[in-house]
């Protein structure tokens, strides 16, 4: 960790300052919690609400044991970022916003997520107020690779990324706030399959540029599709390891073949589309076909085409990747557009007045019943 974010002395010295200190407040505050779990197990006469107030101050004490511990070492973290950038300082700075107002000038403001695997936090730019990031886990060097290709990287769909380092056992990456929430947060309600469609390609706008340098996602799913303050979708979480926080409960999606690849990226992708739209996890028969059941009457017959082709359990059948998905839906775009141009240059055929029968029949026997009352008058010289 101190080689990745703070290359100088007087970084090592302040991360080991700060640990050692964190450390005796770690000592001095479990001795306390020690002493008051004892004190409740004591309890001669039972007081309910002595009992109270002491798993009150024993809970409260935790949590802010906890978030004090996880505030102390960020901002270690971050100040040795800081001296980092400064000594190394450039107009090319990959933050963007230079070294002097960005992370060793930011403070703790929330811890977004926190797992036994890790934790997720959110600080804020002193200076000019901008929101960031911090995901530390302690699952080894899963992300790592990815975070250090995509901070040189720039995609409107893919959350951009500012700094990463760790050591081979933990890990910590530095990218920008998604305000907009995540996917998994919008899929309370079944999507138009236009409107999913619509969404999803934008994600595979994002998935598609990782792909071609060379970088999978390996964890594709809602959770990791977040949005930004203008509501566009961009793509999270590279590399980082599945977890759960019940480790029993089954990942839908991941492919049939659980191993990272780019076409298993795809049927992820799939994955997410299918549920967008039916609100289900997809299903085979016998044969490990797809099955689409209800939904093929309302959709297309192209759609249903790229439906088996992103979830189709052998590998051979499925799409190798996302620029072939985005391809095919926009032939079909394409040739939607050309038949509805068709109909509607298409000539209206002019219906000629057609007089209904009986006129006809009243027309004809009035003009025999008058040729015969001629011959008649004429017989009988009348005229």
């Amino acid at each position: 960790m101190v080689e990745e974010f703070g290359g100088t002395e007087q970084g090592r010295y302040l991360i080991v300052a700060k640990l050692e200190a964190i450390s005796a407040e770690e000592q001095r505050i479990s001795k306390n919690l020690a002493l008051l779990k004892q004190r409740i197990q004591k309890l001669s006469n039972f007081d309910y609400r002595h009992f109270q107030k002491l798993r009150d101050e024993y809970h409260s004490l935790s949590v802010s044991a906890r978030k004090q511990i996880e505030v102390e070492l960020k901002d270690a973290i971050l100040e040795t970022t800081d001296e980092k950038r400064a000594a190394n300082r450039s107009e090319n700075d990959i933050s963007g916003i230079g070294s002097d107002s960005f992370m060793g000038k930011c403070r703790y403001l929330d811890t977004i997520k926190e797992t036994r695997f890790g934790s997720t936090v959110l600080v804020e730019n002193r200076i000019d107020k901008s929101l960031y990031v911090i995901k530390k886990h302690d699952r080894g060097e899963y992300g790592k690779k990815e975070a250090n290709i995509l901070k040189s990287l720039k995609h409107n769909n893919i959350v951009r990324i500012f700094g990463s380092g760790g050591d081979k056992n933990t890990t910590v990456i530095i990218s920008e706030y998604a305000p907009g929430g995540s996917l998994a947060d919008r899929m309370v309600r079944i999507y138009d399959w236009e409107k999913a469609f619509a969404l999803m390609v934008e994600v595979g706008k994002g998935l598609s540029f990782a792909h071609k340098n060379n970088i999978v996602h390996g964890n594709l799913r809602p959770s990791n599709i977040l949005f930004d303050s203008n509501d566009i979708p961009k793509l999270s979480d590279f590399g980082l390891p599945i977890h759960y926080k019940e480790t029993r409960r089954k990942n839908w999606y991941l492919a049939p073949e659980r191993k990272s690849s780019k076409v298993a990226d795809m049927y992820s992708f799939g994955v997410i589309l299918f549920k967008l739209i039916t609100g289900k996890n997809p299903e085979y028969d016998s044969q490990t076909n797809l099955m689409l059941g209800e939904i093929r009457r309302e959709l297309p017959e192209d759609i249903c085409a790229i439906f088996k082709k992103l979830l189709a359990i052998r590998v051979s059948h499925r799409f190798s990747s996302c620029d072939q998905f985005l391809m095919d839906y926009d032939d079909f775009q394409e040739d939607r557009k050309r038949a509805a141009a068709s109909r509607s240059k298409k000539p209206v055929d002019v219906i000629p007045f057609k007089p209904k029968s009986n006129v006809w029949k009243y027309v004809v026997v009035g003009t025999v019943f008058m040729v015969v009352e001629v011959i008649v008058l004429y017989y009988f010289k009348i005229f």
